[in-house]
């Protein structure tokens, strides 16, 4: 054990177990807790704060629960650090459940507590309570505040009210990047491509660089337009600004030029990428099978699970979809 040989204080925990929460190292984290713990000596706020947000950030909700549930009087940054826990590994339910307790207990909305809860609304398309906790963060002056806004968009923008998500972005005097991201975002889920292009075209002018993000989000619009020349002009940007670095963003360079039926410049796109991930290869063979190059695509199949990478059912949809009987054959040789 890292601390034997001396007896550490509470600095030095709070400072280990923040370590920890950083790098998601939830075993060296449970260790210096049960040191803690045989120490014998009382947790306060400030250690049993870390100790809640090391064990969210890993991951171990139940173990956060379990150290909030121990605190005698947890406060506003004990709640929001379970709150966003359990809201970042995709709690929703019980991340709502929680807010009402907080509510309950008479804790603050705060712009982390508040965008948590915004983002469980989204996720659930629960208009109803979103609308609700727009209204709590209008009372409590946190409208302009950049998390705030970037869940109202997401809020609105899942549920179908591009409306109201315009305006709440038209009220904020200079949006940020992630406001405009999410906005562009909402519109392309949607359907609304023209909306998200000339909003992308404004974010250009408006003189933010647009991040890897941006570019992953417009991609789609361009890709379901199959507007050929202006998806290769924002290509070319991407590569000058050193966002095709990112294997996300090359995937929807792959997907853009796929739907296209511009397969040569797929392939150049794949080939010139550092990492493949699954959904590189599932792009890559759903744009060959699109076009009517079936033996290309099984080549592709085979190539994938060569690199290490196994069909999921994206990958068997896209073949069945067009050709049952190559998936069949494929098989069959193996």
């Amino acid at each position: 054990m890292v601390f034997d040989g001396f007896e550490p204080n509470y600095y030095t925990y709070v400072g280990a177990v923040s370590a920890c929460a950083r790098i998601s190292d939830g075993r060296t984290g449970k260790e210096i807790h049960g040191k803690i713990y045989r120490s014998g000596l009382e947790l306060n706020s400030h250690v049993s704060n870390c100790l809640i947000n090391m064990y969210g950030k890993c991951g171990l909700l139940r173990s956060a629960q379990f150290v909030f549930d121990a605190t005698l009087e947890p406060n506003l940054v004990s709640w929001t650090s379970l709150l966003s826990s359990y809201c970042q590994h995709g709690e929703h339910v019980h991340s709502l459940n929680l807010f009402a307790l907080s509510r309950k207990a008479g804790v603050v909305v705060n712009e982390f507590s508040g965008a948590s809860v915004l983002g469980a609304c989204a996720a659930l398309g629960n208009l109803k309570v979103g609308m609700q906790v727009h209204s709590l963060v209008l009372k409590c002056c946190l409208e302009f505040d950049k998390f705030i806004v970037t869940g109202l968009i997401k809020l609105y923008s899942k549920c179908g009210e591009l409306d109201m998500a315009c305006r709440v972005f038209l009220e904020v005097e200079q949006p940020d990047l992630s406001a405009w991201n999410t906005f562009i975002g909402g519109y392309v889920q949607l359907g609304k491509l023209g909306e998200a292009i000339d909003l992308f075209v404004k974010l250009y002018c408006s003189g933010l660089v647009p991040s890897e993000r941006t570019f992953s989000c417009v991609l789609g619009a361009f890709a379901d337009t199959k507007d050929v020349e202006a998806g290769k002009q924002l290509h070319s940007l991407i590569i000058k600004m050193g966002c095709n670095s990112f294997t996300f963003v090359s995937n929807a360079v792959l997907d853009f030029y796929s739907k296209c039926g511009l397969l040569q410049e797929s392939m150049k796109t794949f080939e010139e990428m550092d990492d493949h991930d699954i959904v590189s290869w599932n792009t890559l063979i759903s744009g060959h099978v699109g076009s009517g190059h079936y033996g290309e695509a099984i080549e592709l199949l085979k190539d994938m699970l060569s690199d290490g990478h196994y069909l999921n059912l994206y990958t068997y949809s896209s073949i069945l979809r067009y050709k049952p009987d190559a998936v069949f054959s494929f098989h069959c040789e193996e």
